[in-house]
């Protein structure tokens, strides 16, 4: 059962000027063997499955150069930069105009993770009668330690700095890696529900872990109201897409309504 948000959308009349926005956010374990499995005959079932479920955007992570062109996505609506620094495996999927797409990469990083360019990818998307919403997404740095905890909370620090104050409507989602025995972590998400963001998952009372066998809440979709729209989430589910044989992750899935303000 729906959770109302703290920050409780006001209603206008009879919901007048709501537009629904339907989101996925997907690790797509896109790494070559040995790390992953079968990615030549992953990625093409999840662009097929991807288009199938026609979500208004998909944020993808670790979707690498290598596994970028096993995607063959024939809707439209790939967006997958590559950054001054390398690859960071982060993709837009969507049916609607994408502006002013922006890639930045994390100066903190650590260990493995460094040989790769994580960051946040953000654009403005066009939805709804030539309305805008930003969107972001994002893969924070792996590992349960203690000192991979501290950089994730450089990398929240640096993708708060990058989203700024900004009076759109704001989709943020992605592979956070927040673990629930951390406290660096725990005062991370509290970080972000500080600065504006809801957690549509857990608002909606849907707080399964997204990595088999744990119950931690690695994937995530938040919102953040604006100036002049606000979010009102209608569901969130955490899915195990094609019996859970595209991916080590589950996907977290959300509906949501952005609703003028009256």
């Amino acid at each position: 059962m729906l959770v109302a948000p703290a920050h409780a959308c006001p209603f206008d009349d009879a919901g007048a000027g709501e537009a629904p926005l339907s989101v996925l956010t997907f690790n797509a374990w896109g790494l070559p063997r040995p790390v992953a499995v079968d990615r030549r005959g992953r990625l093409p079932r999840i662009a097929g499955w991807l288009e199938d479920q026609g979500y208004d955007v998909a944020g993808l992570q670790e979707l690498w150069r290598g596994a970028v062109r096993l995607f063959p996505w024939s809707r439209g609506g790939l967006t997958a930069p590559m950054g001054a620094r390398g690859d960071s495996g982060l993709a837009l999927v969507t049916p609607h105009e994408v502006r002013d797409t922006r890639l930045y990469e994390y100066a903190a990083e650590r260990g493995f993770d460094a040989w790769k360019a994580k960051g946040l990818l953000m654009a403005e998307l066009v939805v709804d009668d030539g309305r805008e919403v930003t969107v972001g997404v994002t893969h924070l740095q792996a590992g349960g330690s203690a000192r991979n905890a501290s950089v994730r909370a450089a990398q929240i620090d640096e993708l708060l700095g990058q989203l700024g104050d900004d009076d759109r409507a704001t989709v943020l989602m992605g592979d956070f890696n927040l673990y629930a025995d951390q406290p660096a972590d725990a005062a991370s998400w509290k970080r972000l529900e500080d600065a504006g963001f809801v957690d549509v998952a857990a608002a909606s009372g849907e707080t399964r872990g997204t990595y088999p066998g744990r119950t931690d809440r690695f994937d995530r979709i938040y919102v953040r109201d604006g100036a002049s729209r606000c979010w009102v989430p209608r569901r969130a589910e955490v899915i195990d897409p094609d019996r859970g044989g595209l991916s080590d992750h589950r996907a977290v899935e959300a509906e949501m309504t952005h609703r003028r303000r009256p």
